[in-house]
């Protein structure tokens, strides 16, 4: 029976992120301490309810992670931590089943990212896995669908996606999503000292931008502010980078 104001999963299905490989689901139960700060702990494996339609776009997100994560570092997603699918959130989202909380990405190696604890760690490995996956969520997303770290202390301990807000745009200085995110990039990838908060985009900001694009090796006709694809170029480039635990720059990036 429904019991969320704002109403139930519509077209439901149980998570089985694509069709060439499963990865585990499991919930969130837990904090333990390592590396001087706090890492998500996970219980045993279980399925959720999603939206059709947020159930494919976010199936986007982890099958992008994963071939990144296979052709730039020969690494394979073993299971995904989760702190929210569907629930009664009074809003459009989880209790609809169109949002999902992520809180680790583990490969079958034994790394991989936790979304509280890689961006805390002052080591730089973690800090760019932390920016891949947050890049994968935003290719498939607008800034409005992705919450990080730095967004408000809630979002510290996990990446909140949804689909309430549509696909892939340029990124805009409007979004709160899209200043944190695009901070958080310029603080690991173009060496940028500001906040990697949701206060106001100034001018420092367009400088530190433009510092990490030139890191990249962008040229100066990409403007990922006005470009869906330049923007996209920018977080496949941030993806890429992240998972193989290079500088910025290591890589060719796309031309305008």
């Amino acid at each position: 029976m429904c019991t969320c104001s704002q109403g139930c999963v519509a077209n439901p299905v149980y998570y089985n992120w694509d069709t060439y490989s499963s990865f585990d689901l499991r919930p969130w139960t837990s904090y333990t301490a390592a590396y001087g700060t706090q890492w998500n702990n996970h219980g045993s494996t279980q399925s959720f309810l999603f939206d059709d339609t947020f159930h494919t776009a976010i199936a986007d997100v982890f099958s992008y992670l994963n071939n990144v994560a296979f052709n730039y570092s020969t690494r394979a997603i073993d299971w995904i931590g989760c702190a929210g699918v569907g629930g009664c959130d009074n809003l459009p989202y989880h209790s609809t089943g169109r949002a999902f909380d992520i809180t680790k990405v583990v490969f079958l190696d034994g790394s991989g990212i936790d979304t509280r604890g890689s961006w805390e760690v002052a080591e730089t490995g973690n800090n760019r896995l932390y920016a891949a996956l947050i890049a994968s969520a935003r290719i498939y997303f607008a800034g409005g669908g992705v919450l990080s770290a730095g967004w408000d202390a809630s979002h510290n301990t996990h990446v909140h996606v949804d689909n309430w807000h549509g696909g892939s745009s340029p990124f805009n200085t409007g979004s709160s999503g899209d200043r944190v995110i695009l901070r958080r990039i310029n603080k690991v990838f173009g060496g940028s000292s500001l906040a990697v908060n949701q206060s106001t985009w100034t001018a420092a900001d367009n400088a530190a931008t433009a510092s990490t694009l030139a890191a990249f090796g962008f040229a100066s006709c990409y403007n990922i502010f006005g470009n869906t694809w330049h923007a996209i170029g920018l977080l496949d480039m941030v993806a890429k980078h992240g998972m193989a635990n290079r500088a910025a720059g290591y890589y060719p990036p796309p031309g305008c």
